[in-house]
């Protein structure tokens, strides 16, 4: 009796070790519906089984039982095909080796099977013999085809685990007392209450490291924005709305990723993360929103203390990062939404803090609030926004192109794009009514390109028609340069019309280089060494030097206006004149724009050195189709 006990605290122990594999029986997974025609091939198929394995299986003089025979008989239940053991007690390695049947049974695990030509072997049953757990399995002769050994194993998918149950009771029951067969069930069912509990526990794991999963940020694994929004309804309610707000700070990172990589972008934003972390109290949440974007909910109580905590975390965050020897400037900005009676809506507040930090990002200012005129300000943009989208779909935005005069030879030099928009409703409207509102909506790209791809196109038309082709510098919103896809997408169209590089110049303004030089020489670099011409506009020494300009490798520089309009004073012009030698010494030619059209004025500009003159009074602003007709 003992020993039953014993044997039955180790079927359970190994249970417990292999639970959650298939100890019963191991088959690959396989479509469970068996051809009718397959099963006709195999109406009587013979087996050699191990006359001495009881309770897998054994030979009593008359017949084989046991688990092993018992599954055969399932087997045929389900596909309806006749299995024989050879009735002897033959050893069954020589049924093999003579190819005498088509299956081998009763093998236990371990024994190499090359030496007796069997194949396909199939894990039927684990059973304790002697303290150990021992592992019987089937395989198949040669003269076996694969589809008895699919239909076999089709069949083995169809038997259930209740089925097996049955099996293993009935043979290891059999011949036994009635309280050995107690303690068997009691076995049987203690491995199937183990199974459900151990089953259980790691079900609810799972589910645990699911949902921690889902309110996790990747990057900062701290709480996301999921996990803000399931705790905005408890923790603000009706009666403290208005004593919170909703905080939108945005990191300008996109220098940044250039010079260093996202790795050093991830690293920001953890630093960011462990700041606001340590700023925020129990009755406050933030999270990270979007790539470089945080949220705040925070307590309010003036604009005046709101204001200067923002301020002052954003100081943090600068001299933290002041500790790395990268050398980048970190721009963040802040918007401030603070809640009303009415906002029950987080994502609504949100995107009404998100006005302000872009308020505040464009005016060039840390914080702002965001107020009922900046709201209603953003639903009118939103509202031109949508019509300008359908207005670029119709081919209401359409290129003008002006023309650049060789102050020497009185010639057309090259050329400059310019974007109109011919309103069916109000007639011609220019860049300035519109630029603006695209690149606040983040969809100036999509007129920069289309720009980009008219001129192309007249290109195009005047290199097959042999007519006189110019360079045709084209004006390209910060946004549309900051993207690092820009590069791509411009050789991309220019490939696709056939137009040189050489031909298409880009226009680089004064502020796509405020805030990082680095960035600036490596854009001009890669645009330099793909071909393209480059136009430095509205020149300023006290944003350029003459070194960082040697670097720049650029072709033309743009003169400011207002230093164009006073080189009628003695002084300024001998100045502009050395400035201008410095220039041309470095082969870069000099343009000044919008001159009067006296010639005493374009007398001065030569004498003092000017190349070019772009000015309506010689070459105004026209349609590209008319430029080509022309």
């Amino acid at each position: 009796m003992e020993s039953i006990k014993r044997k039955i605290i180790i079927g359970i122990l190994m249970m417990l070790v292999i639970l959650g594999n298939e100890t019963i029986y191991a088959v690959e997974q396989v479509n469970t519906q068996i051809e009718l025609e397959d099963i006709g091939k195999h109406k009587q198929i013979f087996i050699a089984g191990n006359p001495n394995l009881a309770p897998i299986e054994s030979y009593d003089g008359e017949k084989y039982t046991g688990i092993i025979p018992d599954l055969f008989k399932k087997i045929t239940e389900i596909s309806g095909i006749e299995f024989r053991y050879i009735n002897d007690k033959q050893d069954w390695k020589e049924y093999a080796e003579n190819n005498q049947v088509e299956i081998i049974s009763g093998i236990e695990a371990g024994i190499n099977l090359e030496p007796y030509h069997l194949r396909n072997r199939i894990d039927l049953v684990s059973f304790p013999v002697k303290d150990e757990e021992k592992i019987y399995s089937i395989a198949f002769t040669e003269i076996a085809d694969d589809s008895l050994i699919e239909i076999i194993k089709k069949s083995l998918e169809q038997i259930t685990e209740f089925e097996m149950q049955e099996i293993l009771i009935a043979n290891t029951t059999n011949g036994q007392s009635n309280n050995e067969f107690l303690y068997f069930f009691i076995l049987i069912v203690g491995i199937l209450l183990l199974t459900t509990l151990v089953f259980y526990i790691l079900y609810k794991k799972y589910k645990q490291e699911t949902t921690k999963a889902k309110y996790v940020d990747n990057i900062t694994h701290l709480g996301n924005y999921q996990l803000m929004e399931r705790n905005f309804d408890t923790i603000i309610t009706d009666q403290n709305r208005t004593s919170y707000c909703i905080i939108n700070m945005g990191i300008d990172i996109s220098h940044i990723e250039e010079l260093y990589g996202y790795p050093e972008v991830e690293r920001i934003l953890k630093v960011i993360s462990r700041l606001l972390d340590k700023e925020v109290n129990k009755h406050e949440l933030f999270a990270r929103i979007y790539k470089d974007s945080f949220v705040i909910m925070a307590d309010y109580t003036s604009e005046k203390n709101i204001t200067e905590r923002i301020t002052r975390i954003i100081q943090e965050i600068k001299d933290e990062m002041k500790q790395t020897d990268k050398t980048y400037g970190l721009y963040l900005y802040a918007g401030i939404y603070v809640l009303s009676q009415t906002d029950t809506s987080l994502d609504n507040a949100v995107y009404k803090a998100m006005l302000a930090k872009k308020t505040a990002k464009e005016q060039g200012t840390l914080v702002k609030m965001c107020t009922q005129a900046l709201i209603l300000k953003a639903k009118i943009e939103n509202n031109l926004e949508n019509e300008m989208l359908v207005a670029l779909k119709n081919d209401e935005f359409v290129t003008y192109v002006q023309a650049l005069m060789n102050i020497r030879t009185g010639k057309i030099q090259c050329l400059e794009a310019l974007a109109r928009w011919e309103n069916p409703k109000i007639g011609l409207v220019k860049p300035k009514s519109f630029i603006s509102i695209f690149e606040k909506n983040n969809i100036i790209d999509k007129l920069d390109f289309h720009m980009l791809e008219n001129t192309c196109k007249m290109l195009s038309s005047l290199i097959t028609n042999n007519k006189e082709v110019f360079t045709v510098f084209c004006n390209f919103s910060k946004k549309t340069i900051d993207n690092k896809f820009f590069l791509d997408r411009l050789e991309e169209i220019t490939e696709k019309y056939h137009v040189p590089k050489q031909y298409i110049g880009i226009v680089v303004r004064e502020e796509m280089v405020n805030y990082d030089m680095v960035s600036l020489k490596m854009l001009m670099e890669k645009l330099k060494k793909a071909g393209f011409a480059i136009l430095l506009d509205d020149f300023d020494s006290a944003t350029y030097s003459f070194e960082e300009i040697a670097q720049f490798h650029v072709d033309y520089i743009r003169m400011p206006l207002k230093l164009t309009e006073s080189v009628g004073d003695e002084k300024i012009a001998q100045i502009v004149k050395k400035v201008l030698e410095i220039f041309h010494e470095l082969n870069i030619q000099v343009i000044g724009r919008d001159i009067k059209e006296t010639r005493e004025d374009e007398q001065v500009l030569k004498e003092i050195g000017y190349d070019i003159i772009q000015s309506r009074a010689y070459y105004p602003p026209m349609p590209i189709e008319e430029f080509s007709r022309g």
